[in-house]
């Protein structure tokens, strides 16, 4: 039993000493589990974060050993955990994210990581330990709308590539529909830039029926094509 010391026989006279009572500081530990959205291997401004995350605290230097607490991320992807005592061996252990791929793992102070999805704490200080970030990756899906059109090399008209020289179509729709690989229903649109380009972000493995994009009509301005 913590704080008590019991049945402590006292002879007649005895002075007795030793009877210590020790404690251990109560450390921090944070980090955030994040999208890689520029692929640096780092936690950068435009980088968001992953909620619902779970994260284990265990004792020890790998992840076989006695779960200390256990933690979900919030909606920004944060995480902490409060009540750790200080100079132990810890190890955070990330449960990876369904949907996404394994980015790079990013140990804080007296953090090291061996191991995908784990950060070792190696005697975790008094003043605790911060940034332990798990990074992620999501998919994309990009493309343009464009005139397959080329004066220049009559081969390559109609040829279902878009070949050098072969202007894109500005300001034109696109969809993007389907169901993401946790039964998550999918609709997102956006238009296509100056040079007929688009892009999706922040997309998560499809589900076995996989994506659809649809193409909106072509603005009047832009002219008449086929398709």
């Amino acid at each position: 039993m913590n704080d008590v010391l019991s049945g402590v026989a006292l002879g007649a006279g005895v002075q007795a000493t030793g009877y210590n009572f020790g404690e251990l500081p109560i450390a921090p530990i944070t980090g955030r589990v994040y999208i890689d959205r520029d692929r640096n291997g780092s936690l950068s401004g435009g980088d968001g974060g992953i909620g619902g995350v779970t994260i284990r605290l265990v004792l020890g230097s790998n992840c076989s050993g006695t779960v200390v607490a256990t933690t979900t991320t919030d909606a920004s992807g944060n995480y902490s955990f409060n009540l750790v005592s200080a100079g132990l061996t810890y190890t955070l252990c990330q449960t990876q994210p369904l949907g996404y791929a394994d980015g790079s793992t990013n140990p804080g102070g007296s953090g090291s990581s061996g191991a995908p999805g784990a950060i070792t704490l190696s005697n975790l200080p008094g003043a605790g330990s911060a940034g332990n970030h798990f990074g992620e990756r999501a998919g994309s899906l990009a493309g343009s709308v464009y005139a397959d059109h080329s004066p220049a090399t009559p081969a390559n008209t109609d040829n279902g590539v878009r070949d050098a020289g072969e202007a894109g179509i500005a300001g034109v729709s696109v969809v993007l529909t389907g169901t993401d690989i946790a039964g998550n229903p999918v609709s997102r649109s956006t238009t296509t830039d100056a040079g007929g380009n688009y892009r999706f972000d922040d997309l998560l493995q499809s589900g076995a029926g996989g994506y659809m994009l649809a193409e909106g009509t072509i603005p009047p301005a832009a002219g008449v094509f086929n398709d």
